[in-house]
């Protein structure tokens, strides 16, 4: 996400360490996302509601990016292709429980 790159690129700019910034925006990427998603339920008309959706898919999608970034910056560049494609490999596997756990609850 370009918001994301530039954040964490103007914080790295300032001499701030590469890791500790993606964490860092990961976690209020999805404290933010949890915020927008209590103030939908708090909101008084559609168009709040809608709006604070697309605040809270916003900051996670924020997260996201920073979690990809993670990954470039932990680890060696040699291994970064494959840490990656287990790292998507994970989301998708979980992702495809998602049906199985919501038809149970």
């Amino acid at each position: 996400m370009w918001v994301n790159g530039i954040v964490v690129d103007r914080l790295a700019k300032k001499g701030y360490d590469l890791a500790k910034t993606r964490k860092t925006a990961i976690v209020c990427g999805l404290m933010m996302s949890a915020l927008g998603t209590l103030l939908v339920v708090q909101s008084s008309s559609p168009a709040q509601a809608v709006a604070f959706i697309s605040m809270a898919l916003f900051c996670v999608h924020f997260a996201g990016t920073s979690a990809w970034g993670l990954v470039q910056v932990m680890v060696s560049e040699t291994k970064v292709a494959s840490i990656a494609g287990i790292q998507n490999f994970g989301s998708f596997v979980f992702a495809s429980f998602a049906p199985i756990v919501n038809r149970l609850g």
